[in-house]
């Protein structure tokens, strides 16, 4: 059974998500910095889609297991995905207007596309080893927990299937940032079959697993800045309240 539960940040971020746009409570836009092959900082604004194990992002067909790790879907030939099979390392930064909240998660992040990708199985981590079960299932919950139903295909296929049709049209295209018009009649040719597998074949999951989170609310008359830092020895998060 994995010993990890909530993180004492996760409901903070699922409120500020929350208070910032109520009918859309499973993604929020944020930055994420990656570092490039000449180690320079390559930072883009991108739609995080929430925690595995949300409605959008199930780990199994019960959806009965959570998690805090957060996903970002993308393009499989995008330079973030080049610069992560490299060094996974990222940043991802939330600020919220509303409730003047900013979150700056230092994450490992797993590269999870539908066909494995060789040249990153190194840099992978096991996503099952951060799974739980919901709070809502551990009153039913046996002595060996659901975590092994933990499936690939269904939070691909979750994550997937929640896109528009505009957007799975732009995973069918060429990577981002080549010549415009590249390929474009080839795809324009494409029968929807096709463009649906093509689609399918360009998309994958950045699953972040947050390890410091910097936490800073604004809101109140006296400013506060908690960071939070994972112990992998014993999986509990230990909260230092610092100077904003």
């Amino acid at each position: 059974m994995n010993k990890i539960k909530i993180a004492p940040w996760k409901p903070l971020l699922e409120k500020a998500i929350f208070t910032e746009n109520a009918s859309n409570i499973n993604s929020a836009t944020a930055t994420i910095a990656t570092v490039d092959s000449e180690n320079k900082p390559r930072a883009r604004v991108v739609v995080c889609r929430g925690f595995l194990g949300n409605s959008e992002l199930k780990l199994n067909e019960e959806n009965t297991l959570s998690s805090n790790l957060l996903a970002v879907s993308t393009h499989l030939s995008s330079p973030k995905v080049f610069q992560l099979s490299s060094n996974n390392v990222a940043e991802l930064v939330f600020w919220f207007p509303k409730s003047s909240e900013e979150f700056r998660l230092n994450c490992k992040v797993s590269i999870l596309p539908f066909e494995s990708l060789s040249t990153n199985e190194a840099q992978n981590f096991d996503i099952k080893e951060f799974v739980f079960l919901k709070q809502e299932y551990e009153q039913f919950n046996k002595a060996n927990t659901n975590i092994d139903e933990f499936s690939k295909e269904t939070l691909l296929n979750s994550a997937f299937f929640a896109h528009s049709t505009g957007l799975h049209r732009w995973f069918s295209g060429p990577a981002p940032g080549s010549l415009l018009d590249s390929n474009a009649q080839d795809i324009a040719q494409l029968t929807d079959n096709e463009l649906f597998e093509h689609s399918k074949k360009n998309f994958c999951l950045l699953i972040l697993n947050p390890t410091t989170v910097d936490y800073v609310n604004l809101a109140s008359r006296t400013h506060k800045r908690s960071i939070y830092s994972l112990d992998t020895s014993s999986n509990s998060w230990v909260q230092t309240n610092v100077v904003p």
